[in-house]
This record gives C-alpha cells, structure tokens and sequence, in this order.
C-alpha cells in the first residue's frame, strides 16, 4: 500500500523517508494570507490532487 505524507512545506526527498510521495500544503496556496483566512479548502485541493497523482500510477 502506498505511503504519502503531507506537511505545511515539504523539504524532504520522499525516497529518504522511505515513502512514495510528499506533498505540501504550501504548494495548493502559496499565499500566506489565504492559508490563514480561509484555510478549509487547501486540503479538500490537495487531497484532490492525491487522489488524481495515485489513481495515475
């Protein structure tokens, strides 16, 4: 079963972590103010984004 991470900022290679993939919170809403102030849609994008990057492979 595949492992992914997800994280505010991902700085790490997933492949030292021994996991498939990372994916950063800050890649879906670079902005700063947007991630503070209205926060509830950068997961449901991300997981979307999962989702799609999985389903791919």
């Amino acid at each position: 079963m595949p492992v992914v991470a997800v994280a505010g900022r991902c700085t790490v290679d997933p492949d030292h972590l021994g996991i498939n993939a990372a994916y950063a919170l800050l890649d879906v809403e670079p902005d700063l103010r947007r991630r503070l102030t209205a926060p509830a849609p950068i997961p449901r994008r991300l997981g979307g984004r999962i989702a799609a990057d999985r389903l791919g492979e």
